[in-house]
Order: C-alpha cells, then structure tokens, then sequence
C-alpha cells in the first residue's frame, strides 16, 4: 500500500512538472507572436520590396524622393523615425531571365488559350496577340495539332535551299488559316498565299535566300490539326517542310521585340483604337481632351454661386450590407455618344442590345448651352463664337434641382484658336437661371494614379503597363501615375517594362504569401502620399481609351463626388474592334476618388474580406455614400474588359 501512494504521488509531480513546462512554452509562443504583430507587417505579406521611378515618393519612408531613374534593388531605403515599416520594405536582388534553349532549325510558336471563335480576327485583334503569349515554344515540324479554342502564331526564315518555282498547299481539319509569305527577310513585303478559302497556292519563284513566313492558326470548341506542305522544283509530289529549311529567330533577336512584331503584316487591318470612332462628332467628343481650357479668368463670374446639396445624398451610414448599390443613378448625355452594345446569346438568332448612357433630350441640352453661350458674350462681346457642342451631361434630381456638365468647343476670334469650356453648373428647380454650384470644381490637372493588383498575371500587366504608356504619349499628361501590387515570384518582364516606360511615375510593390486583395490595394494607396492625387482602382485585362483619364477627373470632385466609370465586358472571341458584350452595371471595381477622401472614408475593409471573394466593391461604395459623397456612374466609349479564362486564378494562390 505504501509502495502505491508513493508512486502515486512521484507521477503526480511528474504531471505538475509537465503542465508548468507547457504553461511556460505557451507564454514563450504568445510573446513572440506578439512581438511579431507589434512590428505591423501586414498579416497576408511575407516580404517584398519596392521600385520607384523619378518623381514618385513612398510614404513609409518619410519624404525620401528618388533621384534616380530607378531606385537600385540592391540598396535599402532607411528612415529612422519610421524604423518597424522600413522593415517590411527591404528590397531584394532581382534574379535575371536566362534565355530558354531554342531549336535552330525550327519556326518560333506563340501560343494563346482560352480565345472563343474559330476566327482568325478573334486572335489577331486580341489586345495580347502577337507580342505577349502564353506559351513561347519552337517547332520543328509543321504538322501541328492544336487544342480548341487556342491560338498559334508560327513565324521565321523560310530558307529554299535552291532557286525555282514553289507551290505551298495547306491541310486543315476544324482550323483557320492564313500563310503569309514575304519577298524577302522583311515581314513588312509579307503578302497571304494562303487561307481556308485558298488552299494551294499559285506558283512562286524563289531564291536560295531567305524569306520571312508567318501563319496564323485559330481552333474552336473542338481541337485542330493542321500541316503544310510544298513542292519543289522537279519534284512532283508533296511534302512536309524539313526542318534545315526553316530558321527561327532568338530570343534575344529584335525581331521578337514586340515593336517589330508589331510591324508584321497579318497585323496590317489591326486598327488601332484611337482611330475607331462611329462619328466626326463622337471622334471630337473623345478627341476633346487635346483642346486647351478657356483660361480662367474668362468664365469667372459667368454665373453667380449658388448652394449645392442634391436630395439624393445619403445623410446617415448605410446599415443594409451592399445596400449602396440602389442609391446610385446614371448620367445621362448629349449629344448621342453611340454606347449601346449587342450581345450574342447561344440558341437566338438575333443579338440582344445592351442600351448605353440614357440620352439628355434636345431641347434640355439646347437651353443650358444657350445659357452659356449668353453668358460668355454678355461678358466677351464677340471674343468667343461657338463651335461644337462637344458633351452636356445632366445629373437629375427632381426634388431639388439638376446639375449639369457642359463642354463645347468655341474659337476665339482675336486668335483664330479653339478653346473648350468645361464647367459644372447648376439649374435650381423653379428658376430659369444657372449657377455655379459651390464646392463643385473639377481639379483639370489632378494627378491620376491608376492602382492594379496582380497575382500571376504578368503577361496582362505588362499590357496594362503598354496601355497607360501610349495614352501617356497621346495625351502628353505629366500627371499619370500607377501603382502596381504584384503577387508573384518570378521576374517575368514586368520590372522591364516598367524600366523602359516613358512615365515620370511609377510604384511597383512586389509581395510574396496569399493574394489579398484588399489588403493590397490599401498598401497601393498608402503609397501615394500627395492627398490631391485621384487614386483610381482599375483592372488588369482592360482595354482603355486615351480620354479614360480626363473622363476621372471631370467626374471625380475632391470632398464631394468620387466615380465609377462603367466598363463593357466582351464575350469570349469579341474584340475591341468587333465588341459585342455587356455592360457592367452592378460591378464597382473601377472606382476614383481623391486621396484625402480615400483616408477619411477609410479605404478597403481588408478585415472582412481577408479570405473570401466578391463584394469589396460594394462595401467601398456602401462607406463612400455614407460619408456623403455623390458616385457618378457613366458609360465609357471604348473602355472594354476583355474576356479571360479564371483557370488558375486569384483565390488560394499562394507566392513563395
């Protein structure tokens, strides 16, 4: 008995032993991780670093400045006085590309999945084709089966091997085709010999040089097989291509540089979007931008200044999760701007139309620019004539009165140039006069910075990257930033892009742990520390139009109105060129607002929408309008997002 409580109360201690040691590991495990949340790293990122460009500055190191053209990967940015968010912002040695290894004799192949339509124009007007491909392999062979709904550009050096007279003839099965040829190494002298209507081609004579051949490859829903073949002189029948007569191109070749590929003629009808315009009138309304304002001081005192405080403001918080939605109305205009769309259902043999921004009657839009025009020569004499009508929108409001936008060309008769007036104005119900509504000015010079999130998606940033570049160079705006977040773990070319962009400023925020969208677009607008600055959400697969920026900052009022332009979804195989789609009029993904009112209504709510997807939007929207901002929604020419497959998208990635 005495043996049994002895050993008893040995393996009681032993328990007491064990439970404080537990105890003690516990508290070890919980101080340290505090520890680790005291430092403020955000809980979703492991590390990063930061890339900036002259001109731009980053906030979480005080006021540094870069005055370099590209602040170096291998150096540390330090303040001091902010040492723990320093931390999180430590840059890294950026790993170069190495060069895959390429089969000599062989055509170059990019390839592009995903792309509805056995059309060959739904891939050559495809905003990626033909310089960012989802696959960039090389064939040695051209008898080539094909998934469906892909897409393949083959090209590089025919070489004949002896001078005579050639035919090509071409075999398919559920596959469009065309095989281009060149008189020469030049791909601009390339002329089509071959398509699906045309399967042999005439003779042609050839030398024992050289010659530029691309073909151009385009499946459906069901997979494809195509070869090409030619006979050659003295033979008499036909055969497979060997390989020692093709010759591909390297990778480091400026013929895969994408202004050459550019250059290719199966890209010859490729117009390009700033020439697409349904009217003259509609081609001035999105050209408009290039005219300069009416100074100033000529439509000060056009009008009195009147009180601006529409019905439709939200007075309290909005309390109905995603209830924001419902309070907001759409713009409507004159003249006609031609946005109604077409969609295409399966099983109707007609298109469903898609109706655009709601039409501004005549008689409305000709008494408000009577108005003005009476004003400006009330004050000018004859110094102002009117020219064009370019844009009147009016924001209705039946209870108190309706608030208009008005844009027209006039032309200076002391000068012979034109000018465009661009002012906010307000009709009271009841009155017969307009009014300048106060605290209601559009800043003409705000800097717009477009923010992008991206989780291995680098192909599409490097297209949004080339976008915002050439509505740079043809708008000649020095304020157009972007700020990237960028959840990925290899160099795929974004860094060079982005070197070589002709923007004065650029943030580039690389992360590493799961995409957080949320999170990351309230670290995209922690970076831009001028609070005059629009921060504008936008997409990764957009096709933007160069009046996109002026069309924000009209429609964006510091302390009053943020925006939400709207965006036409292409179906799957529609192109910017041939769009037919929706309109996305319950999505608020494309949102502007000043910086400061981004601060003050207090961003993203990463917290609830850390690990779930969808309605961010919504809730941004539901804490704008309670704070009592206006959100203007227009229909935007031009302004399409194009159909993606979300295989291997977003939710769960996780970059290491």
């Amino acid at each position: 008995m005495l043996l049994r409580k002895a050993s008893r109360e040995k393996m009681k201690k032993l328990l007491i032993l064990v439970f404080i040691a537990g105890f003690f590991y516990l508290f070890l495990k919980i101080s340290n991780i505090t520890q680790k949340q005291s430092q403020k790293s955000p809980p979703a990122f492991q590390s990063s670093y930061i890339i900036l460009r002259q001109g731009s500055s980053l906030p979480l190191f005080g006021a540094i400045q870069s005055q370099r053209r590209l602040i170096g990967v291998s150096e540390i940015l330090y303040n001091p006085e902010i040492e723990l968010e320093a931390r999180d912002y430590i840059p890294v040695k950026v790993p170069t590309i190495s060069a895959p290894e390429q089969e000599t004799n062989s055509l170059n192949l990019y390839s592009w999945t995903e792309i509805c339509n056995k059309n060959i124009d739904s891939l050559i007007y495809h905003p990626l084709f033909p310089h960012l491909p989802e696959y960039k392999k090389s064939t040695v062979k051209l008898d080539l089966n094909i998934g469906k709904n892909t897409g393949v550009y083959l090209f590089g050096k025919l070489k004949p091997g002896m001078a005579g007279v050639y035919r090509f003839h071409a075999l398919s099965t559920k596959i469009a085709f065309q095989v281009w040829l060149s008189s020469d190494e030049n791909p601009s002298n390339s002329k089509l010999i071959l398509h699906e209507n045309l399967v042999r081609s005439k003779d042609l004579e050839l030398f024992n040089s050289p010659y530029h051949i691309s073909i151009v490859l385009k499946t459906g829903t069901s997979p494809g097989k195509f070869s090409l073949k030619w006979l050659t002189p003295g033979k008499k029948e036909y055969t497979l291509i060997p390989s020692n007569n093709l010759e591909s191109y390297p990778p480091d070749s400026p013929m895969v540089r994408e202004e050459n590929l550019q250059k290719m003629m199966i890209l010859d009808k490729k117009i390009p979007l700033r020439d697409m315009y349904d009217s003259d009138q509609n081609k001035r309304r999105a050209l408009m931008f290039k005219l300069p304002f009416i100074p100033e001081e000529d439509i000060e005192g056009l009008f009195p200044k009147c009180n601006y405080d529409p019905s439709y403001l939200i007075k309290k918080k909005i309390t109905k999760q995603y209830a924001g939605q419902w309070e907001t109305h759409f713009t409507s205009v004159y003249p006609p701007d031609e946005t109604d769309m077409v969609i295409y259902h399966p099983g109707m043999k007609d298109p469903h139309i898609i109706y655009g921004n709601p039409l501004l009657k005549r008689d409305v839009a000709d008494f408000i620019v009577e108005k003005v025009v009476n004003a400006i020569k009330e004050k000018h004499k004859d110094k102002y004539q009117l020219k064009e009508i370019l844009s009147v929108e009016q924001n209705e409001d039946d209870v108190k009165g309706d608030r208009y936008l008005v844009e027209l060309e006039l032309l200076n008769d002391q000068d012979e140039k034109t000018y465009r007036f661009a002012e906010y104005l307000y009709h009271p119900k009841g009155s017969n006069q307009l009014c300048y509504p106060e605290n209601f000015k559009w800043n003409k010079t705000a800097e717009v910075n477009l923010i992008i999130t991206s989780a291995g998606q680098s192909r599409w940033l490097i297209h949004f990257i080339n976008t915002v570049n050439q509505i740079y160079k043809e708008t000649n705006d020095e304020n157009i930033a972007i700020t990237i977040v960028d959840f990925d773990n290899k160099d795929t070319g974004v860094m060079k892009a982005l070197k070589e962009s002709p923007l004065k400023k650029y943030t580039y925020i690389r992360r590493k742990g799961k995409f957080h969208k949320t999170l990351a677009l309230n670290d995209a607008a922690a970076s831009i520390t001028n609070p005059d600055a629009i921060v504008m959400q936008v997409d990764l697969h957009l096709v933007i139009p160069a009046d996109f920026i002026d069309n924000v900052r009209k429609h964006t009022i510091q302390g009053r109105m943020a925006c939400s332009p709207l965006l036409n979804r292409l179906q799957c195989g529609a192109t910017p060129q041939h769009p037919t789609g929706y309109w996305e009029d319950e999505g608020y993904g494309i949102f502007g607002i000043y910086k400061s009112d981004w601060n003050y209504v207090g961003g993203m709510n990463a917290k609830g929408f850390q690990d779930k997807w969808g309605g961010e939007d919504w809730e941004l929207l539901d804490s704008v309008l309670s704070h009592g901002f206006e959100c203007e929604r227009l229909k935007i020419k031009n302004f399409h997002h194009v159909f993606h497959s979300k295989k291997n998208m977003w939710n769960n990635l996780l970059f290491t």
